[in-house]
């Protein structure tokens, strides 16, 4: 597996290693000028100076297990596994219990293809009741990919169990995580847990879904998601969550057909907006930009200032080669959009965007 373990994980991590608190680490090691800088260098992907500045505030803080983890982070990047490896181990001998500790060592190890080394790092933290909803799902993931259905399915009722308390995101994760371990066994009741997922929050389960396409789980995930919504034809936000599915994972023409079942069925502005952007994705992906043109400005028309759509638009625009008229469409859309946002980061986004524009 030639990447990190999962993203929803790594996003968790990444929260811990590149923000200037670095989580439970401790103040120290945010009030360090050595440190702030090595993480300002490596967000702008400046890796040796990142490294040399890491070094520096090593030497301040040898038992520091943020400032290992960083380090370790910045290795991998250079492809110094190793010696990265030897940082996490040693961060992990200093925090054996510290979630984003155990998170960074089972990922490593898992992105290097240990798919069973990650995966017991991950158990033998859980057996220790070092208990977080990133631990449990990555380690759901590690056992599908192990082909251990059974006990990913515990896993992930015990973490839809955790979710449903909190109110958290991996509510959605876990019913995915669900389908994927139910299906081979009982396809209806993979796609019961799908069906779930996706009426939960269509958004977070299309978020979601992306992360297990990254872990080439997207297409055994199909096989549920299809049958989710052979069983209940009407049901938009199944449909929705199959239609966007089928998109990332590439199956171009079966995503834009089934989106044109659904709107037949004349859904609500919301949902009639999301579906036209995942045929327009589905559009941009198979380089059909003048489609994706016509289908982002049929979302736009309905929301204007939908910046998922005015994104869209502007790639479809540009990398597409879009004629002079389709640029000043979009000049006119960003405009739009700019009278009807009212945040301040929206704003300079938008600002931004046109600023970009040939």
């Amino acid at each position: 597996m030639p990447r990190r373990a999962s993203v929803l994980a790594t996003a968790a991590l990444g929260a811990a290693l590149l923000s200037s608190g670095c989580g439970a680490f401790g103040s120290r090691v945010a009030a360090d000028d050595h440190y702030r800088r090595a993480l300002g260098l490596a967000q702008q992907g400046k890796l040796a100076p990142a490294l040399e500045a890491i070094d520096q505030a090593l030497a301040g803080s040898p038992s520091d297990a943020g400032v290992l983890l960083t380090r370790a982070d910045i290795l991998l990047l250079t492809g110094r596994v190793d010696e990265a490896r030897r940082d996490l181990e040693r961060a992990r001998r200093l925090q054996p219990d510290q979630p984003a500790v155990i998170l960074a060592c089972a990922m490593e190890r898992a992105s290097s293809g240990d798919l069973e080394d990650g995966l017991a790092v991950l158990e033998e933290a859980l057996a220790r009741d070092v208990v977080g909803e990133e631990i449990r799902w990555l380690a759901g993931v590690l056992r599908l990919q192990l082909g251990r259905h059974e006990a990913a399915e515990a896993g992930f009722l015990a973490l839809l169990e955790r979710a449903e308390v909190t109110g958290s995101t991996f509510r959605v994760a876990a019913r995915l995580g669900l389908a994927l371990a139910r299906a081979p066994a009982s396809l209806d009741a993979g796609a019961e847990a799908f069906a779930a997922a996706a009426r939960c929050d269509t958004l977070a389960c299309l978020a979601v879904m992306e992360d297990l396409a990254r872990e080439e789980l997207d297409q055994p995930l199909c096989l549920a998601a299809a049958r989710a919504a052979e069983l209940q034809p009407e049901d938009l936000a199944v449909g929705l969550a199959f239609a966007g599915l089928l998109e990332i994972a590439r199956r171009c023409d079966e995503a834009v057909a089934e989106v044109d079942r659904l709107l037949a069925l004349r859904p609500e502005r919301t949902t009639e907006v999301r579906l036209w952007l995942v045929a327009a994705a589905a559009d941009a992906r198979r380089v059909s930009f003048g489609g994706a043109r016509e289908k982002i400005r049929h979302a736009l028309d309905l929301d204007p200032a939908c910046l998922e759509g005015i994104i869209l638009l502007q790639r479809a625009v540009i990398e597409g080669k879009g004629g002079p008229e389709d640029l000043a469409d979009l000049r006119r859309r960003i405009a739009a959009a700019r009278e009807t946002v009212r945040g301040s980061e929206e704003l300079r986004f938008l600002d931004h965007l046109e600023r970009s524009l040939p």
